[in-house]
This record gives structure tokens, sequence and C-alpha cells, in this order.
């Protein structure tokens, strides 16, 4: 919701005031958010898992991972089947319960303002009601915990929780197992190891290493 929807019957609430979005930096850096989402969502979704407080990936990050699979699916072809599972966030339950009731009323008359910079830095959609009190934003790419906490902080709001889509992608619905990664981070803010589990869905666990400027190695 953006725009000045202020009407004569307003309650001059806080939240109904256009906030400014010039004033306080919201966590992320523009261009890794510009990026999302990224041509590749296993290496994208993989890259956030490495430090999931984020907004979203560090565009580094995303590069070494897609890098690491293209080389450990090199290895081994029948891995270009496994796929991540929805292990992302691409919306946002929020719920104005109680206390948070006078908000409610505002968002339904299209007065809520405080969410305005919010949604243009994250690319929030028009909130869908859900269950009374509550509304879903969706937003369309992988983000971390960072814009969950961002809007856990919006006046009026009582709970935000994390919602995932029902709908799997293709990758999901047809993947071969599931992809999990444990990196280290340098001081530099590289990933300097990383260690790729590929399980299958009948159980059989394959994980690869990489170090830096080195070729995958498949350990036990």
């Amino acid at each position: 919701m953006t725009g000045d929807t202020r009407t004569a019957g307003s309650t001059g609430a806080p939240w109904e005031e256009a906030p400014d979005c010039e004033g306080p930096k919201l966590p992320g850096d523009p261009a890794d958010l510009a990026a999302t989402p990224r041509p590749d969502r296993d290496a994208e979704v993989l890259a956030l898992s490495v430090d999931p407080s984020l907004a979203v990936a560090a565009q580094t990050h995303y590069e070494t991972v897609r890098a690491d699979l293209e080389a450990i699916r090199a290895i081994d072809p029948p891995l270009a089947d496994v796929h991540v599972a929805p292990g992302y966030f691409d919306a946002l339950e929020l719920w104005f319960l109680g206390g948070g009731l006078p908000a409610w009323e505002s968002i339904w008359a299209g007065k809520y303002r405080a969410w305005d910079c919010l949604n243009e830095h994250y690319g929030g959609s028009y909130p869908q009601p859900i269950d009374g009190f509550g509304f879903l934003l969706r937003l369309d790419g992988a983000y971390g915990e960072a814009v969950r906490d961002a809007y856990a902080a919006l006046p009026g709001l009582e709970e935000a929780d994390v919602s995932r889509s029902s709908i799997c992608r293709v990758s999901e619905c047809e993947s071969a197992g599931t992809i999990a990664l444990v990196a280290t981070i340098g001081l530099e803010g590289d990933l300097v190891t990383r260690e790729f589990r590929f399980e299958s869905k009948d159980g059989v666990v394959l994980q690869y290493r990489v170090v830096e400027g080195e070729a995958p190695v498949l350990v036990d």
C-alpha cells in the first residue's frame, strides 16, 4: 500500500502517518536486494542458509555456491536432479490481534502507512486478509530473518510469522532429494570451506567438500 490515503475520518494514529523513507537504513544491501530472485534458486537459498540472519544472500556468496554446484554436478551428473527443499519464506503472516485492532482497522480502511518504506525496500505486495485479524504479505525473492524482523517491528503489530508457499516449484516437485550446506566464513566475509550434503529420497547421502581454489572432493 503506497500513496497518501488519509481521510477526514482518520484517527491520527502513528501508523497512519507517511513514514520518512530517507531515515534509518533498512537491512539489506540494495544491490543484493535488487538481484533476488536470482537465476539459480539452489545456489541462492544455500548461500542465504550460510547466514540466515541477513536480509538476502550476498552476491559474492551466491556466486561461490553457484560455481561449487556446477563443479560438483560436473563430477556427479545425477546430482543435477537434486534441489533444495523450500527453505526460505516467500510471504509473511502479519497478525494484528488484541491491542493491534486499531491498526488492523486502519489497514482495512486503506490508511495504514507504517509499512510503506518496508514494502518499497523489499518489494512487498498488497496484503491479503487471512483468518479475520491477519494479513498475508507476498514477497518475490529469497529473504532471511532480517526482513521478518523489520516487519515484526511495525507499530500495532502483535506477531509476524514466516509463511511458505504451499505450491512447490517444478524443481522442488521433481527433485530427487535435498541439498544442505555448511560453510566457514573468513575474515573478509568469503566462504573459505563449503560442505554440500546431497540426500536422495531413499536416504542415500553424498557429501562434497570444497576448499577455495581446489576441486570438490567426495568425503565420507
